[in-house]
């Protein structure tokens, strides 16, 4: 392990605890390896999520994904990114990009892509994409937050269709029904 390594790992053990600790574990690891990706896809999330200093994230995202082309993280927290500045066509390219990427996280690109489309108002389209978000997804918290996702969708989708508001229960929902008879 290389001491960019190391200082990254001391800011990871730190975040979202101890911002000075982090920032300061993170300029050390910068300082012995200056395109050390996930370093910089660190210091692009504590500018997108805490400082919201939107340019400076975008900056350091690019460069980590320059740095490390195959750097999983910084695809998805880019995409974010991207998709909250509502630079869309760039987005678009981004997570079709992202999907070459092994060990990519499908399901998460998926879900970034049905935000692109309800940005749009295209929630027919979003709906779509958070089924195959689903079908790609393999892991329990993810499928209820795609399944979440999809309920509050669908309600805009109603509400922009003009069809009355209606409680719709969750698959989850529906098999703890299943399960108490």
């Amino acid at each position: 392990m290389n001491q960019a390594e190391t200082y990254y790992l001391k800011a990871v053990s730190n975040y979202p605890f101890d911002y000075n600790e982090v920032c300061e574990s993170l300029n050390y690891a910068l300082s012995h390896d200056p395109d050390y990706a996930p370093a910089l896809c660190l210091k692009a999330k504590i500018y997108l999520y805490e400082k919201t200093n939107l340019a400076i994230a975008k900056t350091y995202f690019e460069q980590a994904l320059l740095a490390d082309p195959l750097h999983i993280d910084s695809y998805q927290f880019y995409g974010e990114l991207l998709l909250q500045i509502e630079d869309y066509e760039n987005l678009e390219k981004h997570i079709d990009k992202s999907f070459k990427v092994m060990g990519i996280n499908k399901a998460a690109m998926y879900m970034l892509r049905a935000k692109l489309y309800e940005r749009q108002r295209n929630y027919n389209k979003a709906l779509l994409t958070l089924e195959i978000a689903s079908e790609e997804c393999y892991n329990i918290d993810m499928d209820k937050i795609i399944e979440d996702e999809r309920i509050r969708m669908e309600s805009k989708a109603d509400r922009k269709n003009g069809k009355a508001k209606k409680k719709r229960a969750s698959k989850y929902e529906t098999k703890e029904l299943i399960e108490l008879k």
